[in-house]
């Protein structure tokens, strides 16, 4: 299964629409921190880091925008897999259907994960400075409940990954 999973990574790496996607999650994050230091710089808000970094899991009230980005690339990605009848030839080289599928689902998943870490480095990175200089202070809430916060961000974006990549295989195999 590693082999599938390695093949399936590097497809998805290799594709339009994972550089697309990846452009697009810069773009939110440049978006994100040209918001947090147009705040700073007319000493308007109050942000902490951890505001920044579940901006992009939607948990404080915000469009969970890297979800939007990921769903056409996983969709694309997924599409093309079984438009090309790859999951016929996988069969047939002696992998079994339980393995091609989970290597599909943990490629997907990961491919998520990525961009979502991608956006909370970067963000955190560039946004330390003005948070530290509106509030004074990085952190409100306790380091483990940021850490539970993320936790629970990516796990979320783990099962909606999930969820796309099973309504992907429901709609190929009817």
């Amino acid at each position: 299964m590693g082999n599938l999973l390695t093949a399936g990574l590097r497809r998805m790496v290799k594709s339009r629409a994972f550089l697309l996607a990846l452009l697009a999650e810069l773009a939110y994050t440049a978006l994100a921190v040209l918001v947090c230091w147009d705040h700073y710089a007319a000493n308007t808000g109050s942000y902490t880091i951890e505001s920044v970094l579940t901006a992009g899991f939607g948990l404080m009230g915000y469009l969970s925008v890297p979800s939007l980005i990921a769903a056409p690339l996983l969709c694309v990605h997924l599409g093309t897999e079984y438009s090309e009848n790859t999951l016929r030839n996988k069969l047939i080289v002696g992998h079994t259907r339980p393995a091609v599928y989970l290597a599909d689902l943990l490629s997907c998943a990961i491919a998520a994960l990525g961009l979502d870490l991608l956006y909370m480095l970067l963000a955190g990175a560039l946004c330390v400075y003005p948070v530290l200089g509106m509030t004074g202070r990085l952190l409100t809430a306790s380091p483990g409940q940021l850490l539970a916060w993320i936790a629970v961000g990516l796990l979320a974006r783990a099962a909606w990954a999930a969820a796309g990549r099973t309504g992907v295989v429901a709609a190929w195999s009817r």
